[in-house]
């Protein structure tokens, strides 16, 4: 017997994203495309919002210190 016979597949990831408490996180539509005119920027399932993050007016939360 050879060492790739003994190989067992993993298990399959879950489907869906959870949060920290192993709830589900809400889904939405899929398929949805941002609704200003021309932007062709398909939208997460996980993004509740109807425009993408361009023209939503995203915001970097994140505080970078450089020094």
């Amino acid at each position: 017997m050879y060492a790739r016979d003994r190989i067992v597949p993993r298990p399959r990831r879950e489907s869906h994203r959870r949060l920290s408490n192993g709830e589900p996180l809400e889904q939405y539509q899929g398929d949805r495309y941002c609704r200003y005119e021309g932007c062709t920027v398909k939208l997460s399932r996980y993004n509740p919002s109807d425009c993408c993050g361009l023209h939503k007016g995203w915001v970097d939360t994140v505080t970078r210190s450089y020094g």
